[in-house]
């Protein structure tokens, strides 16, 4: 049996798209979604959580370990 031939670029999306269901994934637990804001308002809450999620991930990185709920907790009152 010959080895399949893989494109780069499919390869390279299965590498990282843990990465995305798990964004997905925790901007489910604490999203913000009305379903009476207009379609613009919609995406500006979606790329704020994207943008939350990434700090949570960059802090993580660099100093103690929190949950992201922690985080969200302190980015709000702070």
């Amino acid at each position: 049996m010959k080895p399949k031939i893989i494109p780069k670029s499919i390869s390279e999306y299965n590498k990282y798209k843990g990465n995305i269901d798990k964004l997905d994934q925790m901007l489910s637990y604490y999203s913000f979604s009305n379903r009476f804001l207009k379609w613009y308002k919609k995406v500006f809450v979606y790329l704020l959580d994207i943008a939350v999620y990434n700090s949570h991930i960059i802090y993580n990185r660099d100093s103690e370990e929190i949950s992201f709920l922690e985080f969200r907790k302190a980015f709000v009152q702070s």
